[in-house]
């Protein structure tokens, strides 16, 4: 609806023809003159433009309405790209989780087969030959489970994609660390670039938008019309039998609601109330960001230590297999 047609006139043409009958009886001189079934014929037609010069800056606030309109439907499109993006990283994401739970159930498995091995030559004791089984039948649950939320992850990145819901393993990415990430540096791009966030900028901005229209009706109207009509009217019953009127017209008129029964109040408190909830709207959605960030940066300190712990752990599982 972004357009220049708030700002535009309006052109109409219009025609009408009128037939009736009518019995008339015209009393003059002291005579009577009757005319019964008399035919009147009335033409009438004409092209108009009305143009509405000023209407207390109503029309560059529509205009400016549908622009932010405009943006809010194209920044909610980025959102559903972000999330589809979200559902291709929930998917790399997996995938590495279940390449990781089968990395150890082949650790798994060949430390059970080396306990079984030395459990039959008399170098272990059974019961750590059964601890090995418990850790491969621990390692095999958790495979199977990481390979249940894999396709699970498919069957969700499908539904968005609209294609068919079994397709899967066709993902083949991975994810990289970079360096530490700041965390006053991800508010900083949070607050600016956050397309939550930028909705709700441009929620609050149209209803101060809304204010402004519903106040532009306190103001008088202008009005520009012009046009061009042709009228004729045949009366045979009538003094003039014939009566006929053709030619342009232009004009300017002012107007002024002085009382509507309150309903410009009505509108501007409304639009008062809608302003403060789309500036209460964007506060709340702004501290639900920064907490959310604020969890996950906690959640993303945590894991680099825990993968600093497993890739410690990985050294020394390594290091007992070779020996």
């Amino acid at each position: 609806n972004l357009n220049y047609g708030p700002f535009l006139p309006t052109i109409g043409i219009d025609a009408a023809q009128k037939q009736s009958i009518t019995d008339s009886k015209v009393v003059s001189d002291g005579e009577d003159r009757r005319a019964d079934n008399s035919r009147s014929d009335a033409l009438s037609a004409g092209v108009s433009l009305n143009w509405r010069l000023f209407d207390g800056m109503e029309m560059f606030m529509t205009h400016n309405r549908y622009a932010e309109m405009l943006a809010i439907g194209e920044l909610n499109t980025k959102a559903a790209v972000e999330n589809l993006i979200v559902e291709v990283s929930s998917v790399v994401r997996q995938h590495s989780k279940l390449e990781a739970a089968r990395h150890s159930l082949e650790l798994s498995s060949a430390r059970y087969a080396e306990a079984r091995d030395k459990y039959v030559i008399g170098v272990l004791s059974g019961l750590e030959a059964q601890q090995a089984k418990l850790d491969l039948n621990a390692d095999s649950s958790n495979y199977m489970k990481e390979k249940e939320l894999l396709k699970s992850a498919y069957i969700s990145l499908n539904t968005i994609m609209n294609t068919d819901l079994q397709k899967h393993m066709y993902v083949d990415d991975s994810i990289r660390l970079h360096m530490p990430l700041q965390y006053q540096d991800l508010l900083t791009d949070l607050l600016q670039y956050n397309t939550t966030l930028q909705i709700g900028r441009r929620d609050r901005k149209v209803s101060e938008l809304d204010m402004k229209i519903a106040r532009a009706a306190l103001f008088p109207k202008l009005d520009f019309d012009a046009g061009y009509n042709y009228n004729r009217t045949k009366s045979p019953a009538s003094v003039t039998s014939l009566n006929r009127s053709n030619g342009p017209y232009w004009g300017f008129s002012l107007s002024v609601d002085i009382f509507n029964r309150l309903e410009n109040r009505r509108k501007i408190r409304n639009a008062k109330l809608d302003m403060e909830n789309a500036a209460l709207s964007y506060q709340e959605a702004e501290q639900q960001v920064k907490a959310d960030l604020a969890q996950l940066y906690n959640t993303y300190e945590n894991n680099l230590q825990i993968v600093s712990f497993e890739e410690e752990s990985e050294r020394v599982a390594f290091d007992n297999l070779d020996a």
